[in-house]
Parts: structure tokens; C-alpha cells; sequence
């Protein structure tokens, strides 16, 4: 009965130990970030290729879809009003989102407002970056961006249906 005790105590305190380890936060340099990044480059040089569904397009900007054959491929947005100028990009692979951009420019100043990038693996939230810099993945804002990005995927796919 000790020893059954013992290993219960044991196995207790390697499960408390597992779950108070957090997840790494990645880098700009971490391989899962490069190769997200080398895909995405590759998506970009054959754009050109690709089949354009245009949904809007007129003076304040667009909202495009990029397809190979049937398969979304990008989606890129450009909006612009007095004070801002919005761009945004979407990359899938195989049918899953795996790269969101999101840029804002201050038009009078050409200043960069705002400037972020998503890393998504199995349509799951890896890395975030805010101006170059990794978000914790530890993070409660962190966390719940994860969750909304199921959400936000299923539109986004939906639209372009």
C-alpha cells in the first residue's frame, strides 16, 4: 500500500510539473515561422497565376480572393479613408489558413500604425507578432485570439465559397 501511495504521489507531481511548463513563444527565426514565411513567398511570386475574384472593388479599395484551380490561395484587402490606409493578407495551403498580415498607415504622416503578422499551424494560432515582436503565447490576449481565429476562418472561407 506504501509503495502504491508512493508512485501515486509520484505521478501527482510529474502531471502538476507538465501542466505548470508554458509553451515556448516563437521567434522571427524559429523554423515553423520560416517555413510559414518561405510559403507564403512562394504563394506572392505566382499571384499572377493565380485566378482573381474580385468581391469589392472602388474608390476606398478592394477585397480580393486568389485561387489555383479551385483553392484559395490569398485574400488581399485595401482600404482607404482620410486618416488611414488598411491592407490585409490571407495565405492558405491545402485548404488551410495559415498566415494572416495586417498593416496601417497613417496617410497624412505615411507613419505605420499598426503592424501585424499570425502564424497559424492546423489552423491553430503559433505566433503573433506586434511590430516585429513576438506576442507571449502565454498571454491571456494570446489565448483568446486563438479561439476567435476559428471563427474568423470559417467566415473568411465562407466568403470566398
Amino acid at each position: 500500500m506504501k509503495a502504491y501511495s508512493v508512485s501515486i504521489i509520484s505521478f501527482l507531481s510529474f502531471v502538476q510539473l507538465v501542466s505548470a511548463q508554458q509553451a515556448p513563444t516563437l521567434q522571427l527565426s524559429d523554423a515553423p515561422i520560416i517555413a510559414i514565411d518561405k510559403t507564403v513567398d512562394e504563394i506572392k511570386s505566382g499571384i499572377n497565376s493565380f485566378r482573381k475574384v474580385e468581391r469589392k472593388a472602388d474608390s476606398t479599395g478592394y477585397d480580393r480572393g486568389y485561387f489555383l484551380k479551385d483553392e484559395l490561395q490569398m485574400v488581399a484587402t485595401y482600404y482607404k479613408d482620410t486618416a488611414t490606409e488598411k491592407h490585409g493578407e490571407w495565405y492558405f495551403q491545402n485548404g488551410k489558413f495559415i498566415f494572416s498580415m495586417e498593416l496601417w498607415i497613417d496617410v497624412k504622416t505615411k507613419d505605420t500604425i499598426d503592424y501585424e503578422r499570425f502564424y497559424l499551424r492546423n489552423e491553430r494560432l503559433i505566433a503573433w507578432f506586434k511590430f516585429d515582436q513576438p506576442v507571449d503565447r502565454n498571454t491571456v490576449v494570446f489565448k483568446k485570439l486563438n479561439f476567435r481565429m476559428n471563427d474568423y476562418i470559417a467566415v473568411l472561407k465562407r466568403e470566398y465559397q
